[in-house]
């Protein structure tokens, strides 16, 4: 039966919302994950408070994440407030963390470790971890994964059609993804959806969702699944090149998808001819994990690469402004079409990229 630690913190700063306060519009459109990613970035740059204000917001429409809260947890030690970190640590267990190898190594700790509001909380939260045995993980066990396809209108086995393969973002599904085809004006082209190996749970959302890298803290095991990731996709690329004999092969994502896209695809710039990358993140410098080499910048500039972001997107709009004035330098024919949404692939967005790579 799982442990829980009683906790005597508050936090009805975050739940007390009466029916008059609630904006839904932030349930329905949640950028928890973004502001995830902009308290990694402050926590990175050492600015704990700008981190742990990032965090509590994020923790407003993700009240049961406990990556979230063993975050806050590491802010607190920082910030030097032994209690928070404790109390936030307890919170982190209750909601599901289990990295106790994590907790064990943590750096954020090491000031506060002996200080008496940390220790016996710090202590009896390993002690537990220990009855639970430690964690290996293996790549030995092969699993099969969703993939949707749609086919052109009228389809003809014996011709050559583009192939697009999208990836959808963080959270999403195929089914998700497959929206942005419904109600298209003309299908021309072979769009397959594969879906992300990892399960995610965000809250208040029942259905599965997915993500394409290892929900873990280990930075290790996280560069080793993302191998695994890479190989799924381009051993998912050379299946459909062979079944269908595409006349072009377009690797495409959003989000979470788009940082993916860039990875694999200059990576192996063999197996594709082009590239459309929606609102997400060029992964060109050392400060990201398995990021884009020079060298591999320099051995994909054949090729086309199309790239949408929101003007009002959430995640900054600068990151799609430096992945084309990467690709410029680089001598890459790149396209970059900042258009006045957020978040989101509108049909119009996505018919531009098609015509752009003369698919459409």
């Amino acid at each position: 039966m799982k442990k829980v630690f009683p906790i005597i913190v508050l936090l009805m700063s975050m739940i007390c919302l009466s029916a008059q306060e609630v904006d839904v519009k932030k349930f329905s459109n949640p950028t928890y994950v973004i502001l995830e990613r902009e308290a990694d970035m402050l926590y990175l740059n050492a600015d704990y408070k700008g981190a742990s204000e990032k965090i509590l917001a994020a923790l407003q429409q993700n009240m049961d994440d406990g990556n979230l809260y063993f975050k806050l947890s590491r802010c607190y030690a920082k910030l030097l407030k032994p209690r928070l970190a404790a109390d936030f640590l307890v919170i982190a267990i209750n909601n599901g963390f289990n990295d106790y190898k994590l907790i064990r190594e943590e750096k954020a700790y090491e000031r506060i470790r002996n200080n008496v509001h940390f220790k016996s909380t710090y202590e009896e939260v390993l002690e537990y971890g220990m009855n639970l045995g430690d964690e290996i993980y293996f790549v030995s066990v092969e699993k099969k994964i969703k993939c949707r396809i749609f086919y052109p209108d009228n389809y003809d086995p014996e011709k050559s059609y583009p192939l697009i393969i999208g990836l959808h973002g963080y959270g999403s599904s195929t089914e998700d993804f497959a929206l942005i085809f419904e109600n298209f004006p003309q299908r021309n082209f072979i769009f397959v959806i594969p879906e992300a190996p990892y399960t995610v749970r965000l809250v208040g959302i029942k259905i599965p969702q997915y993500s394409w890298s290892m929900p873990t803290r280990d930075l290790d095991l996280l560069e080793q699944a993302d191998q695994s990731t890479f190989k799924y996709i381009t051993d998912l690329s050379i299946y459909f090149k062979e079944k269908f004999n595409p006349s072009k092969t377009i690797l495409m994502g959003f989000s979470q998808g788009t940082a993916y896209t860039y990875r694999i695809a200059l990576k192996h710039p063999h197996l594709y001819d082009g590239l459309i990358c929606f609102a997400g993140v060029l992964p060109y410098s050392k400060e990201y994990r398995n990021f884009i080499t020079d060298e591999e910048f320099k051995n994909a500039k054949d090729l086309e690469i199309f790239i949408s972001h929101g003007e009002f997107d959430r995640i900054d709009v600068k990151y799609s402004k430096t992945a084309f004035k990467k690709f410029k330098k680089n001598g890459y024919k790149v396209e970059l079409d900042i258009t006045p949404v957020e978040h989101i692939i509108t049909h119009e967005g996505f018919l531009a990229a098609l015509k752009w790579h003369g698919i459409f």
